[in-house]
């Protein structure tokens, strides 16, 4: 029995993965053409959910940007323009950087124009760092247990990338790293969103005191590749399911904070003005499929999105 849906041959819609083709439906399967010529045989409970879920949130993020362009006046968005990272920004003393305008704000608008969904952003209390996520999928004030991307500066550069955290308490289903280590386990899925995009921007994954790099073979211990001295040992290379047995050995009853990123001394975000949006923005963009699959539900080699609620 075909389950209820309004699914149309021909029809166009939409999932995390983009917009699709229906080219045929056969009772609870369905084959599409996505905008790129992929063509994949789906579950059509699946894309249907999928499509309601997108409707929905497009419908709030609609509305919030209607709410934000009423407040937004040209006066106030002239006066808050970013033209870039100073000195000051990397000691903590000036806070503009962070506000409506600044970096956030224009990461935020640099990901709407590459996915056309509606991005926001925010500036993180008592600590020099903003983050930015879909508006549908983050809560400021409980922001915790979301994936989001970040800019942080501190006395050395800036590091800015995708963020998860892990509780010091039991985690339900919409904890980001809940759904992340799964995603590691999954030889082929981990290495074309992870792995991939780590190694292409060399970037690297932190966890407390532990970070590693990415290669084409797997992960390295940062300490084992920065070595010195002809006595040095081979690095060890760990495939992304032992990376996830190691995060899933961290000691339990603490706070981590997990960090898919690239650093730049602050020299060089300096030397690079309001260009260093694009060059933050890349890094998000290449981390896009990572953070479309830890909001994600259902089989990934689908493609299904099923966001978080």
């Amino acid at each position: 029995m075909t389950p209820p849906h309004h699914f149309e041959v021909g029809g166009k819609y939409a999932n995390n993965k983009g917009t699709y083709e229906v080219l045929s439906i056969d009772g609870e399967r369905m084959k599409v053409r996505y905008e790129n010529g992929e063509v994949a045989e789906l579950t059509v409970t699946w894309m249907w959910n999928a499509w309601l879920r997108i409707q929905a949130e497009r419908r709030k993020e609609e509305e919030a940007a209607s709410q934000g362009a009423r407040r937004e006046t040209p006066r106030r968005q002239k006066a808050r323009a970013f033209t870039g990272f100073t000195e000051a920004d990397f000691k903590g003393e000036q806070k503009a950087w962070r506000r409506r305008g600044g970096a956030g704000t224009l990461l935020a608008a640099y990901l709407h124009r590459y996915t056309g969904r509606e991005f926001g952003s925010w500036a993180v209390a008592r600590r020099n760092e903003v983050h930015v996520a879909l508006r549908a999928h983050y809560e400021f004030r409980q922001a915790r247990p979301y994936p989001k991307f970040f800019i942080a500066a501190d006395g050395d550069g800036l590091h800015f990338g995708l963020q998860m955290e892990r509780s010091d308490e039991e985690m339900d289903d919409k904890w980001a790293w809940t759904r992340f280590i799964p995603l590691l386990e999954e030889e082929e899925v981990a290495r074309r969103v992870v792995l991939g995009p780590m190694a292409e921007r060399k970037l690297s994954l932190s966890v407390a005191v532990k970070r590693w790099r990415a290669t084409q073979d797997g992960f390295v211990a940062s300490d084992e590749i920065e070595g010195e001295g002809e006595e040095k040992a081979e690095p060890r290379i760990i495939s992304p399911a032992e990376l996830a047995a190691e995060l899933d050995d961290l000691p339990s009853g603490e706070r981590y904070v997990l960090r898919v990123e690239r650093f730049m001394a602050k020299e060089d975000v300096i030397a690079k003005g309001s260009r260093i949006i694009s060059v933050i923005g890349q890094v998000c963009v290449s981390l896009l499929p990572l953070y479309y699959a830890i909001l994600s539900e259902g089989p990934a080699e689908e493609g299904i999105s099923q966001p978080i609620e």
